[in-house]
């Protein structure tokens, strides 16, 4: 009894993961979603039909690449090179991915904070929309989260070739994982001014080389793009940046509303949200620990103003948030309770609520992106067409059709059918018949084209994939 008394979060924590992973592992074979349908697990694949998995620009067509650094497609590339480019496969490295971002998770905390924060944080982080949704797709995100917790962790405890090494991978992984060299640089003239009573310059120095090493790193990776690519950046994104001021205060606004004051995160991100701009304007008095996460949450975010901006891109501050918060509630719920359980059955009562909130709004039943699982409806509407389909006298003809119908059918490996159909994109040729996917309030793309009847209409509550016969 003592034991377990002993280990009660750890034992917790372990059941807990558990848990996730078996409610995670029924989906493992969801057919792909979206971004990963349409970019990164193309990029996969070709990469590894091709022969040519590797790290370098020139390994992938920049159709496929984008301009990004290929370490995430690589992982990829090379477990199917390995185990096959099925779907369960892609998923299954996700899952690993998003279970390591638990665990380490778990024991940054504990070193940190405390076992009980650690485990309440890992909880509510795991049942978060965006995160019970990310952890089984195959994007970037989850990875870049990974390697970024370390690396905050580094920073904190002042482990500078670690935090040389996560940061390295971070960037390969996504460039902009660069938000963390900003951070180390607030944080190493913070630590020289406010907590450093000897400033030793041999150690500064040091420092500097683990900070500077994954921008040569990046650097060099442009180098090599420039001269395999003839670009150092990805020409139609260059248009995705903006400093504009009215957006500015939007898109912060919409952020806030996003990962503090959800309905699926209130209580921890109002406490959060309190806590961090308490700390900021008494940054002088900060831990170095708050002021490490805090300069974390805010860079990350002025980023996102400056870039095109999507929910999932700020999942590497989530975790943070939501540490704060915890935090924030555990040292309040100190002053206004006197004996440690009234105080701990406060605690577990406000992270229970919080949980059923989240798990509440997993399913927003909206064409909400990879914010929470409705994706899934997505899938399902796809796959259902693409079933019915099989069945059809015509499915032997050029089909005209749009995203995400045409990624669907012609690859079976991307989970929807079992024979490729040929497909033709944009009206590039006369076809007979169409698919096309469209959400309510976006553009119809039949819109300026004429057809004889619908054949067969599937729907949901946001969203429909009509079938037409052209002539």
């Amino acid at each position: 009894m003592q034991l377990i008394k002993k280990n009660l979060f750890p034992i917790l924590f372990t059941l807990s993961l558990l848990l996730f992973t078996t409610y995670q592992s029924k989906y493992i074979t969801t057919a792909y979603f979206w971004d990963e349908l349409g970019v990164y697990i193309p990029a996969a694949q070709h990469m590894n039909d091709a022969g040519t998995i590797s790290l370098l620009p020139s390994s992938l067509d920049p159709l496929y690449s984008r301009g990004h650094p290929l370490l995430y497609t690589f992982l990829n590339a090379s477990v199917f090179h390995f185990f096959g480019d099925r779907v369960a496969v892609a998923h299954t490295l996700a899952l690993i991915i998003s279970i390591l971002v638990l665990v380490s998770f778990y024991f940054i905390i504990s070193n940190l904070l405390s076992k009980k924060v650690a485990f309440f944080s890992c909880l509510l982080l795991a049942v978060q929309p965006l995160f019970i949704s990310m952890a089984l797709l195959s994007l970037p995100e989850m990875c870049l989260c990974l390697f970024l917790l370390w690396a905050v962790w580094a920073l904190i405890k002042n482990y500078g070739l670690l935090f040389a090494l996560m940061s390295t991978l971070a960037i390969l992984t996504k460039e902009s994982a660069i938000v963390i060299i900003g951070v180390a640089v607030c944080t190493l003239y913070f630590d020289k001014l406010f907590l450093s009573k000897n400033k030793d310059k041999k150690a500064t120095r040091f420092s500097l080389i683990c900070i500077i090493i994954p921008v040569l790193v990046y650097a060099l990776f442009l180098g090599i793009q420039r001269i395999q690519n003839g670009w150092f950046f990805f020409p139609e994104h260059i248009g995705y940046l903006h400093f504009n001021l009215v957006g500015f205060f939007d898109t912060n606004w919409l952020m806030c509303k996003q990962f503090f004051f959800h309905k699926s995160n209130f209580i921890v991100g109002l406490a959060s949200f309190v806590y961090l701009v308490f700390n900021f304007f008494h940054y002088r008095r900060a831990a170095k620990f708050h002021f490490v996460v805090i300069a974390f949450i805010i860079v990350s975010m002025f980023f996102s103003n400056v870039n095109f901006y999507m929910q999932r891109y700020l999942l590497i501050i989530l975790p943070w948030i939501i540490v704060l918060g915890v935090w924030a509630l555990d040292q309040i719920l100190d002053l206004y309770f006197k004996t440690k359980y009234l105080k701990n059955s406060m605690l577990v009562l406000l992270m229970t609520f919080s949980s059923y909130l989240a798990i509440s709004n997993w399913d927003s039943n909206t064409f909400n992106d990879t914010c929470d699982i409705s994706y899934r409806r997505t899938v399902s509407l796809v796959q259902e067409t693409a079933n019915w389909l099989q069945s059809q006298t015509w499915k032997n003809e050029v089909i005209e059709a749009n995203f995400p119908v045409f990624q669907a059918l012609q690859d079976p490996r991307n989970g929807y059918v079992k024979q490729p159909f040929a497909i033709d994109v944009d009206f590039q040729q006369p076809c007979k018949y169409g698919i096309f996917f469209k959400t309510k309030g976006i553009w119809d793309p039949l819109s300026e084209h004429t057809y004889v009847k619908t054949l067969k209409l599937f729907k949901n509550d946001f969203a429909e994939i009509r079938v037409v016969e052209f002539r």
